[in-house]
């Protein structure tokens, strides 16, 4: 009885050391966690207040940028959302259009042969589909993604160098990709007329860009700040959000080892 006694007494004396060695070293740790306050980066934040003050080459590294959460730059935003839409887009229309044309060849190829069964036709119909898929939506994909991405991006430095949305540079960026697009199948003459059109339709749609933002009340520099100060508080949010994670996750590792370490105390101690 006296034995029982002193391992109750033991026990209890482990388990409120336990508690509150743990919920001090867990408020100790968040305290050291949530010691510094995420908040906007300052650097930044001037460079987009006061952009008419920089240079090209620091216009074009302030678009080009990605922040410690792996988010791209407002100006880099566009590229990333335009180009990635069309791959997929891309790749579903080259997937509609290499199976359309496999299906009406292989009808007309096979119109005249004897399949064992209806199902050995179609499982040939079903091969010859997927693989005309994946080749149509991978040519398809690649393609249309460069061509959007050399015209988002070179109007997209363009306009970030020049601080304002002009006609002229959608013209440019669409003549060098009608140039690359023709170059890489025709040549130099095919490349020349490539860029001639591009540059027409670049200017149509730059015009259209222009008279949008016109009548939008907003410029391009007041956006890209509005769109700044947006991701920065969706970053710290998630910063802050990881933290509290991380904080919880440590109280619970250091109370686990503590219930362990005091588990092998008891049960190991040979002095009772």
């Amino acid at each position: 009885m006296n034995r029982f006694n002193v391992f109750k007494s033991k026990t209890t004396l482990v388990a409120s050391g336990v508690v509150a060695t743990a919920s001090a070293n867990a408020k100790s740790t968040k305290e050291e966690l949530f010691s510094h306050t995420p908040d906007i980066d300052a650097g930044l934040h001037h460079a987009y207040m006061n952009r008419n003050e920089l240079d090209w080459r620091q216009r074009l590294n302030l678009m080009w940028r990605w922040n410690e959460t792996r988010d791209p730059s407002p100006e880099m935003k566009t590229i990333c959302i335009s180009t990635t839409a069309a791959i997929f887009y891309g790749f579903g229309l080259g997937a509609y259009v290499k199976s359309r044309e496999t299906l009406q060849q292989f009808m007309e190829k096979n119109k005249h042969t004897m399949f064992a069964s209806p199902f050995e036709a179609q499982r040939c119909l079903r091969d010859e589909l997927l693989l005309s898929y994946a080749k149509g939506g991978t040519h398809y994909a690649w393609r249309l993604g460069v061509m959007v991405f050399i015209f988002t991006a070179t109007s997209g430095s363009l306009t970030a160098i020049r601080g304002d949305v002009n006609p002229g540079d959608y013209a440019a960026a669409r003549g060098v990709m009608g140039a690359s697009v023709r170059f890489y199948k025709l040549g130099l003459r095919g490349a020349t007329v490539g860029a001639i059109v591009g540059a027409f339709l670049g200017l149509v749609g730059g015009v259209a860009a222009w008279a949008s933002q016109r009548i939008s009340g907003e410029t391009i520099h007041e956006r890209w700040l509005r769109e700044f100060k947006a991701d920065e508080e969706c970053r710290l949010k998630r910063l802050q959000e990881e933290r509290k994670r991380q904080a919880e996750s440590l109280g619970r590792g250091d109370l686990k080892t503590r219930l362990s370490n005091a588990v092998d105390w008891l049960f190991n101690d040979k002095s009772d």
